[in-house]
């Protein structure tokens, strides 16, 4: 009898340091992406690059996200540009670094599918 007591008493403390040690989510952000747009530029070699860029909002705060890799080229010139729906998306930061006190450099991933995820970089910043 003595001997059960200990064992459940050492199971729930086990239980208990599990608990206390839950994992970080892995996307504790939130983006609400209230609009996509598509845009495709060529340069005078004739190399051409898309930019899909997402005006969003983290936390109260107006954002414009960038990513180049949002087309796939299927011939000579042929583009199917991706833009993605409005809505919540899980995200979290990547990259996050400090110029000085005014400029930085930050690079948000954000959860588009269950197993899809997408990097943009932080190309504007608004006001609330």
């Amino acid at each position: 009898m003595k001997s059960r007591a200990i064992f459940v008493l050492a199971a729930l403390s086990l239980a208990l340091c599990a608990l206390g040690r839950a994992e970080k989510p892995k996307y504790p952000l939130t983006v609400h992406v209230a609009s996509s747009d598509y845009s495709i530029s060529c340069n005078s070699d004739y190399m051409c690059y898309g930019l899909q860029k997402l005006h969003v909002t983290i936390d109260g705060k107006q954002y414009i996200l960038a990513s180049e890799d949002a087309a796939t080229v299927t011939g000579l010139g042929q583009y199917f540009a991706y833009v993605l729906k409005n809505g919540d998306y899980p995200a979290r930061i990547v990259k996050d670094e400090q110029q000085d006190a005014a400029e930085y450099h930050r690079v948000i991933e954000l959860q588009v599918a269950t197993s899809v995820a997408r990097r943009y970089t932080v190309v504007g910043e608004g006001a609330n």
